[in-house]
């Protein structure tokens, strides 16, 4: 489709663009200039000559206020103070449409579009319309929307094909995000924008770009528009703030813009850290591709203090009496890799699926940062081991955190590392409406001889070989 050549300056900015092949779809090469693009002092995209932006203006985030085309034609952006998207406002040549965002609700020029579900959108069964239609969507292992169809005529059936069909879109996607072209063209009804990554697709005024939150991508070239806000995390140093989930997405994701993550791996997962001098881990693991052929990969980290790993399956559960200690509990295998080498790596009991995981969420399989939180975590259960620095982190597909939280259900916020009460009790109290882990991830507490003196495992000893780690990497499997 696309026979790309690639500029960069000195650095690792992009600065000009060539099309050797198709400029109908894909990349279109709109400029033949030394310098295609330029970029502010944080990094950012100023201006594109292919796509004729002449200026783009960001706030303190580091996110689009205004996106400008010439001067009659503009897209302006209203954040809340957290970054959260509320409003878009697009002006080609003085026609304005407006996009509001309110949650899960979604208004073009005031008229409600749709707003989300757990398996899909719901939407007017026309414009202005107090009737509503249930949209169901099928998406692939990454997360993109495949597939959306609605039951119309309340049979039971979906008729795909012909007079009354009920498949609404279909999208087939190349690696990096562009849609391929020529026959998947199927679209009934509204077109819905929220397809790669289940992200909102910018198609206004030529812009293509994808919104996923914390950052805006270009699926034509592969390539985010702004430096990564957490460049300085230790996996990140061997790569390009600009490049998108380690330039393989076959086997990542990057879900708001910020850190890529392992999405889901086909057949069996086996996974291995081995401890290098000063400070540098390799993780060797091996899996099933969509192929049926055996894959090894090798990931090496240097500049980290420890790296633990969470070897568990969904399979996880309870035992009798919402204990860890219960008959019939299925934990999860934890081992440390500590700062002291070869000879200090320790094994733990724990548990990664949380109290209730299909009410609370449970954090999804990926790689992670840690670090000791000076604050600590509030409550009983105590803890200084932070995930992410208490940020965002994805939430296992499938199992959706609580929904009474104020940002988007499929991520959690605030995870740490802890232990449960002494008694091993882990699972949800005051008729379950809180659970002792919410989507964090639990050592099973420190056993005690009759004697009342501690046994070589658990929660004091998990604390004791941590001792003197600031920072660290998490690997979260599941079998």
């Amino acid at each position: 489709m696309d026979i790309l050549g690639y500029t960069y300056d000195a650095g690792n900015k992009l600065v000009k663009v060539t099309d050797t092949a198709n400029n109908i779809y894909g990349f279109k090469d709109g400029a033949n200039l030394t310098t295609e693009y330029t970029y502010d002092v944080n990094g950012n995209l100023k201006t594109d000559a292919n796509k004729n932006i002449t200026a783009i203006q960001y706030n303190y985030l580091n996110l689009p206020t205004q996106v400008s085309f010439g001067a009659t034609k503009n897209i302006n952006y209203i954040y809340d103070a957290s970054g959260t998207k509320l409003k878009k406002v697009v002006n080609d040549n003085g026609t304005i449409t407006t996009t509001s965002y309110a949650g899960n609700y979604v208004y073009e020029n005031d008229a409600l579009q749709f707003f989300n579900q757990p398996e899909g959108y719901v939407e007017p069964v026309s414009a202005g319309s107090t009737n509503f239609a249930y949209v169901y969507q099928y998406k692939d292992h990454l997360g993109n929307v495949r597939l959306s169809y609605s039951d119309s005529n309340g049979d039971g059936v979906i008729t795909p094909t012909g007079l009354g069909a009920e498949i609404r879109e279909e999208n087939n996607y190349y690696p990096f995000g562009l849609k391929h072209k020529g026959y998947n063209n199927l679209q009934n009804g509204r077109d819905h924008k929220f397809g790669f990554g289940n992200k909102e697709e910018q198609d206004e005024l030529g812009l293509s770009w994808i919104d996923i939150t914390a950052r805006n991508y270009d699926p034509a070239l592969g390539r985010w528009m702004n430096v990564d806000p957490l460049a300085d995390n230790t996996h990140n140093f061997e790569y390009s703030p600009y490049n998108y989930v380690k330039n393989n997405p076959k086997v990542f994701i990057d879900p708001n813009g910020e850190d890529w993550f392992y999405y889901k791996k086909e057949g069996k997962k086996e996974a291995s850290w081995n401890w290098q001098e000063g400070n540098s881990y390799k993780h060797k693991y091996s899996y099933t591709d969509a192929d049926g052929k055996k894959q090894n990969k090798t990931i090496e980290l240097k500049g980290v203090e420890a790296v633990i790993v969470f070897e568990g399956s969904s399979d996880e559960k309870l035992g009798d009496g919402n204990s860890l200690f219960g008959k019939g509990a299925n934990l999860a295998k934890v081992t440390v890799y500590g700062p002291e080498g070869a000879k200090d790596i320790k094994t733990y009991d724990g548990f990664s699926m949380g109290s209730d995981s299909k009410k609370f969420g449970a954090i999804a399989d990926g790689t992670y940062d840690f670090n000791y939180d000076a604050n600590g975590k509030s409550g009983k259960l105590k803890s200084h081991w932070a995930v992410e620095n208490r940020g965002t982190v994805p939430a296992l597909d499938g199992y959706n955190p609580n929904p009474n939280a104020t940002t988007d259900r499929r991520f959690k916020n605030g995870i740490f590392i802890h232990t449960s009460n002494q008694s091993g009790f882990a699972g949800a109290y005051n008729k379950g409406k809180n659970g002792i882990s919410e989507g964090c991830l639990l050592i099973v507490p420190t056993l005690y001889t009759k004697q009342g003196t501690p046994s070589n495992n658990g929660w004091n000893q998990f604390n004791e070989q941590l001792k003197d780690v600031k920072k660290g990497v998490i690997q979260v499997i599941r079998k």
